[in-house]
């Protein structure tokens, strides 16, 4: 009697579609996770320009601080700001940055808000005895 020692065509037909549907689902994983990396890349970059924009939007003089819209960055293409400064009394002030973008998924935004108060003048008018109802900054995403 004669040993088979070689593999039918319906053998190699099937391992070669088992092998064929599991490289699909490894390139599928890899285009899931390039395009998760690419996408928290781009929210790192809003997180970083709203924080540096804020930042310098409060450390200006409580006059100084008022509304700019449509700012962008030569280094960050696609990215726009606007500040929004709501005069919520004579002693505060809230600031709201917003960004936009054009990413890997469509169009991204998000915003923080922060209050800023004038402790001079407010002190002043605390001694005067007006009343006024105010609190410390608070962040937020949309």
């Amino acid at each position: 009697m004669k040993k088979n020692r070689g593999f039918t065509l319906v053998e190699i037909a099937a391992s070669l579609m088992i092998l064929g549907v599991a490289f699909v689902s490894i390139l599928g994983m890899f285009y899931i996770g390039s395009r998760a990396g690419r996408l928290s890349e781009e929210r790192t970059i809003a997180y970083n320009l709203l924080e540096r924009k804020m930042e310098g939007t409060i450390s200006k003089s409580f006059n100084a601080i008022s509304d700019s819209l449509d700012e962008t960055y030569d280094d960050f293409p696609g990215y726009t700001l606007d500040t929004t400064v709501n005069n919520v009394s004579p002693t505060l002030k809230e600031i709201t940055v917003a960004i936009r973008w054009q990413g890997a998924a469509g169009i991204g935004h998000e915003s923080i808000t922060t209050k800023v108060c004038n402790v001079k003048r407010a002190a002043a008018t605390k001694t005067s005895g007006k009343k006024e109802k105010w609190s410390w900054g608070s962040r937020h995403s949309k």
